[in-house]
């Protein structure tokens, strides 16, 4: 859990403050847009980068396969 909180926490402004209104106050891409004044396509953009970051920060190991199996 505290790893999660540090990767999260390192995340950029941006990335964090969508993910964080998604998943810990479950609003809407709809609710997020709408709060923070930018299009449903900008969230859905900002929450896919965060996932990825954060997939990346929490298991580089894995993502390191992911890309050797990309090449192959």
């Amino acid at each position: 859990r505290n790893e999660l909180w540090a990767a999260i926490g390192g995340l950029p402004e941006e990335h964090r403050e969508v993910l964080l209104l998604f998943y810990c106050d479950n609003l809407s891409y709809d609710a997020v847009a709408e709060l923070l004044d930018v299009s449903r396509a900008t969230v859905n953009a900002r929450l896919a980068k965060a996932r990825d970051l954060l997939r990346r920060r929490l298991d580089p190991e894995g993502e390191r396969r992911r890309e050797l199996h990309q090449r192959s």
